[in-house]
């Protein structure tokens, strides 16, 4: 077994007087995957004596070995992703833990673990939502409506015979105050596209799972999304969207 990135050369040791005589046939990879098993950090904190108050002074203790849950943010981490991503349920992806990382984590150990990422999840959130700006002076979007309601009166100035063309004429009618919203409200997308497609996990998620048993699991669930969707659009994968959350870095890159 040759470690990561070795090389290995075989050279065949028949038909061969020296080793000048050897010419390189062929050259590919061969990818394989380590055990992967925890490691375990024992923390023991000192404390001492303070001689002019009487009090106890405690070591301080490094960055990501505080006391609380033993699953490091690697850990969670992968145990969110897993949930929401893939709809992975609890009893699932205790087993999973089990099998793959000798890891054993109880359904109820999980449970603990997600419900203090929630303040990380909506810290997140509220980020996302502050960044909406108006990009555009206020005159520009009403020369922009001006344009699209002339061509608007020119759609519907025309009279189709076919069913649907008639169908889509009445509804144009119908919404034609609202068509335009977008611009007189920059922050408001010209279309529900976006949300359509952020929905559709949550509902591929309800059908698997089951659905959601607490208020905290699906506002975790909905927080997740709207990260993840928002780091998806910076090039930023969803199980590194969730590390940086828990870490307390922003997904919301400059630019």
């Amino acid at each position: 077994m040759t470690s990561p990135g070795e090389k290995v050369r075989a050279k065949a040791a028949w038909g061969a007087k020296a080793a000048g005589d050897h010419r390189l046939a062929a050259r590919y990879d061969k990818i394989d995957l380590p055990k992967v098993r925890p490691v375990v950090t024992r923390v023991e904190q000192y404390g001492g004596l303070c001689q002019a108050c009487g009090g106890t002074t405690l070591a301080l203790l490094p960055q990501g070995l505080e006391p609380g849950s033993p699953f490091s943010l690697n850990i969670v981490a992968l145990a969110i992703y897993l949930r929401f991503t893939s709809a992975i349920s609890y009893r699932r992806l205790s087993r999973l833990m089990a099998e793959l990382f000798e890891l054993a984590i109880s359904e109820g150990a999980f449970d603990a673990a997600f419900r203090p990422v929630m303040p990380c999840f909506d810290a997140e959130v509220g980020a996302i939502l502050a960044r909406r700006r108006h990009h555009l002076a206020e005159s520009t979007r009403r020369q922009y409506r001006r344009r699209m309601e002339r061509d608007l009166d020119a759609v519907m100035a025309l009279a189709p015979t076919q069913r649907d063309g008639c169908r889509l004429r009445k509804r144009y009618g119908k919404l034609r105050g609202h068509l335009f919203t977008f611009l007189d409200h920059p922050e408001v997308a010209p279309d529900n596209n976006g949300s359509e497609r952020e929905l559709r996990p949550t509902a591929t998620y309800r059908k698997v799972t089951g659905g959601f048993h607490s208020d905290w699991g699906k506002d975790l669930s909905a927080a997740f999304r709207s990260v993840v969707g928002t780091a998806a659009r910076r090039g930023i994968d969803a199980f590194q969207a969730v590390r940086m959350t828990l870490s307390g870095q922003s997904v919301l890159v400059p630019g």
